[in-house]
């Protein structure tokens, strides 16, 4: 493998972010060992085979450098980099993926109120969440209700809950990013981002970056055997 030492990481992360379908990105390594990660954030719609092959090209003609494609994150916020390298809008294991059908928040001075829908194969699921009002908890009850939502599809309660979620800048772009507790089918952190789209609300980023952090364990949660709802 050729590592290039002495590189300039800034130089590159600069170049990388010269393309226009790339929201952010983070050049790991040492100028001493040379680069040992690339992580890369693609705007929506970005094909992450098609960009990989673009960073491949900046990699080698620019820089000299040959990395393996384990060394290479690059993700988009609209399409999953495995299901893009299918070709499909389905999972890895063929299954398809929650689609966004609606989104409400109603709120006074004090409280506020979120309802997700989400659709899948013709089936409906709604999640809500209500709490105190503020800008940050706005998006916390998005990001519940969206979890509530996928639970509602699965039939299952106490898959997830939302352990964190802000809005940050990065290159003058808004983006949500969310961390996620997953309990089952495995019991981790998940991460999600999405940008906030020029012409789209906080509230679509908020769902997209929420199902952004489930997405390898969607269609696992939808597989479950259903009818674990504690029924009143």
């Amino acid at each position: 493998m050729d590592r290039q030492r002495g590189f300039d990481r800034y130089s590159l992360e600069e170049d990388i972010r010269k393309y226009p379908e790339v929201v952010t990105c983070q050049v790991h390594g040492d100028e001493g060992k040379g680069i040992s990660k690339v992580d890369v954030l693609l705007r929506e719609g970005t094909r992450p085979d098609e960009f990989e092959n673009l960073l491949k090209e900046l990699l080698a003609g620019t820089y000299g450098l040959s990395l393996p494609p384990s060394s290479l994150h690059i993700e988009s916020n609209a399409i999953p980099a495995e299901i893009a390298r299918n070709g499909s809008s389905r999972g890895s294991n063929g299954a398809k993926r929650p689609k966004i059908s609606n989104i409400v928040f109603i709120a006074n001075s004090t409280n506020g109120e979120a309802q997700v829908t989400l659709d899948i194969d013709k089936r409906e699921g709604t999640g809500q969440a209500s709490g105190h009002l503020t800008s940050q908890q706005r998006l916390r009850l998005i990001a519940e209700a969206t979890l509530l939502a996928v639970e509602d599809l699965a039939d299952r309660e106490h898959q997830f809950t939302v352990e964190s979620i802000s809005e940050v800048t990065l290159l003058d772009q808004p983006i949500v990013v969310v961390l996620v507790h997953c309990f089952e089918p495995v019991n981790k952190v998940l991460s999600g981002s999405c940008p906030v789209a020029d012409d789209g609300s906080i509230d679509h980023a908020v769902v997209r970056a929420t199902l952004a952090a489930i997405n390898r364990v969607t269609t696992k949660i939808l597989a479950l055997p259903s009818g674990s709802k504690q029924k009143p």
